[in-house]
């Protein structure tokens, strides 16, 4: 249909309304859009252009093309028998009634293994594989028989116990040829470096037992007595004076002989004589153990120091006493003196002309002495003696006359 229309600008007024009639269908040409095949049908279709009509035509399935050669369809195996029939070309269809039966193949046998080795005296086996189904089957290897050596190989060593003996052998199977053997006569023992069973000693001889290394019999060889080593020549040091302390003195000498120095105790023993008081000791050393004899070596004990301690004390007087006569203050009174060796006496060395000092310590303030505090120097003696030196002290003693 078709109307008309105002021109007017925003006027949407039409008026008349004319039919118009329709054209008909302009198709395209049939195009087969999908082939038929053995499987399918196929399809033809074509279109109006103007308004989109689209018509279709189903095209007939065709015939299988059969193939004249049968196609294998199973292959026959080992195991198995295979089939084989006809097909069609194009769709591999099997044609119906054409099927046939493929007998089974021969095994595939591989190459074989040695299952069991052939012997001198005995066959073997090898077995060969089916290479697809693992079936097996197997054949003899002839016994090759004995190669025998020219030479005699030793069967059991001889020893220092037993013989032994030889043979023949065969060089693969190591079998003894009959008829072959020898005897082997014993060997000597083998004897090891030995072991000193009983030591010699400087009063006994000593044993040496060997054993064989391989049976175990044992022989004995004696070893000597030991000599001992006199110890006369010896040449004694290290020997130093000493000082007297009331007890035995010993010295710890350095004894050699021989370019060796001894050790006391298990070359040598020593004894004293005269070693505790001072003067000349004695001391003997005794050989022992490797050694014998004995040499004397004399030293020196000196006087020890004099061990007196000794103090002034402070005396005091009564000065009426000495106005009258002379005082005197008795040795304990004046001094303190202990552990003194040997006889202890006194001498003034300085202080008043009016106080004396007697040998045997006392003290004499003389008539008329004033009253005072007086310093007196006392020499006090210890003469020693036999074992303890001569010893001098000074000490001040004060006395208060009051």
């Amino acid at each position: 249909s078709k109307s008309y229309h105002c021109t007017s600008e925003g006027c949407t007024a039409t008026t008349g309304s004319v039919v118009i009639p329709a054209t008909g269908h302009h198709f395209t040409e049939w195009e087969e859009t999908k082939e038929p095949s053995c499987t399918e049908t196929g399809l033809m279709e074509r279109t109006c252009p103007d308004c989109g009509m689209h018509e279709t035509i189903t095209l007939k399935m065709r015939e299988h093309t059969w193939i004249r050669t049968p196609i294998i369809d199973k292959k026959p195996t080992c195991v198995e028998e295979g089939s084989q029939s006809i097909h069609c070309a194009v769709c591999e269809e099997h044609k119906e009634g054409t099927e046939e039966i493929i007998a089974k193949t021969e095994h595939i046998w591989d190459t074989g293994v040695i299952t069991t080795p052939a012997t001198c005296d005995t066959d073997g086996v090898r077995t060969y594989t089916c290479t697809f189904c693992e079936t097996t089957r197997t054949e003899d290897i002839p016994a090759h028989g004995h190669t025998w050596f020219r030479i005699l190989i030793v069967d059991k060593e001889p020893t220092c116990a037993e013989v032994g003996s030889q043979s023949i052998h065969c060089a693969v199977c190591d079998a003894h040829k009959e008829g072959s053997e020898e005897i082997l006569a014993k060997k000597e023992h083998t004897w090891d470096a030995g072991v000193i069973t009983t030591p010699a000693t400087y009063d006994a001889d000593g044993v040496k037992t060997y054993t064989c290394t391989f049976c175990g019999e044992t022989r004995t060889e004696v070893i000597p007595q030991l000599i001992r080593t006199p110890i006369d020549d010896a040449t004694v040091t290290a020997v130093i004076s000493k000082v007297y302390n009331g007890s035995e003195q010993t010295q710890s000498p350095q004894v050699i002989l021989n370019r060796l120095i001894l050790v006391e105790g298990e070359d040598y023993s020593i004894t004293y004589s005269d070693n505790i008081n001072a003067g000349a000791a004695m001391m003997t050393i005794t050989g022992q153990g490797a050694y014998t004899g004995s040499v004397s070596k004399s030293f020196l004990i000196n006087k020890a120091a004099n061990t007196m301690t000794a103090k002034g004390k402070t005396a005091t007087v009564k000065a009426t006493a000495v106005a009258k006569k002379n005082q005197t203050v008795a040795v304990k009174k004046a001094f303190s003196v202990s552990n003194a060796q040997g006889k202890v006496t006194y001498k003034k060395a300085s202080g008043n002309a009016q106080i004396t000092v007697s040998s045997a310590g006392k003290i004499t303030m003389k008539k008329g002495l004033a009253k005072g505090t007086y310093k007196v120097k006392v020499k006090v003696t210890a003469a020693g003696d036999s074992n303890y030196n001569k010893a001098t002290k000074t000490v001040t003693v004060t006395i208060k006359v009051k």
